[in-house]
């Protein structure tokens, strides 16, 4: 990710403006990581502030907390600080709607968006 002088969140016009869900397919951790998501896992994504890109992130079990979102290079960059920070998220060429979101301490796949 290349910073400038300006706050490295992204523009508004790259933000979501309205709710998304995905389905967890796969959550794989490093050794000592309890993941705070798993296998078959609802995640609801809710735009708290547009400019921003920050969301609120809760799934069909409870909370997980917010998230910031910027979109770069073609890839979806995401801070999610219960996965260790700064996480990048690729749609996977699958012709189905996958992507795969990779974290310093986990990586987790995701149908649906």
């Amino acid at each position: 990710m290349r910073c400038g002088n300006e706050a490295p969140l992204c523009n508004a016009d790259n933000c979501p403006t309205s709710a998304f869900s995905g389905t967890v397919s796969s959550v794989e951790c490093r050794a000592g990581v309890t993941p705070p998501m798993s296998m078959g896992m609802t995640l609801s994504f809710v735009p708290i502030r547009g400019a921003s890109c920050e969301m609120s992130v809760s799934s069909n079990v409870g909370g997980v907390g917010q998230v910031v979102r910027s979109n770069q290079d073609g890839r979806h960059y995401w801070f999610i600080r219960p996965l260790g920070g700064w996480c990048v998220g690729e749609q996977l060429p699958t012709g189905a709607i996958r992507s795969v979101v990779s974290c310093p301490d986990c990586t987790f796949g995701v149908e649906g968006f």
